[in-house]
């Protein structure tokens, strides 16, 4: 995922934008040569799964905040942080449709008050 994050921060960079990822374990390594190249990209070791993890939702809460959900367990992931994106946020579920069920996360994410953005684009 690390890697990931660092593409990310590569095109976010020339907006300003900020990329954190989380994974259950980080190479030291990896973070140390990733943290020297990418201003913008924090990485941290963490169990997203367990509880709601402070740092996260401290980071998906600002302006622009945005979710991007590519653990094992996307549904868990949702229930956990999706209620603390701000309004006009954006949420994102890698394998959408295979590795979350869609009706279960239209209906969660409906009563968040979320609604799909042109998802046609996206299938």
């Amino acid at each position: 995922m690390a890697f990931f994050a660092a593409f990310l921060a590569m095109m976010l960079a020339g907006w300003d934008g900020q990329v954190l990822s989380v994974d259950k374990v980080q190479d030291p390594e990896i973070v140390a040569g990733l943290s020297r190249k990418y201003w913008n990209l924090s990485l941290i070791e963490a169990d997203l799964l367990i509880a709601p993890e402070p740092r996260v939702i401290d980071w998906i809460r600002r302006d622009g905040g945005m979710l991007y959900t590519d653990n094992g367990n996307k549904r868990r992931e949702l229930e956990l942080y999706a209620p603390f994106l701000p309004r006009g946020g954006l949420l994102g579920t890698h394998d959408y449709g295979t590795e979350v069920d869609a009706a279960w996360a239209e209906s969660f994410l409906a009563g968040l008050g979320y609604a799909p953005f042109r998802p046609e684009e996206f299938a």
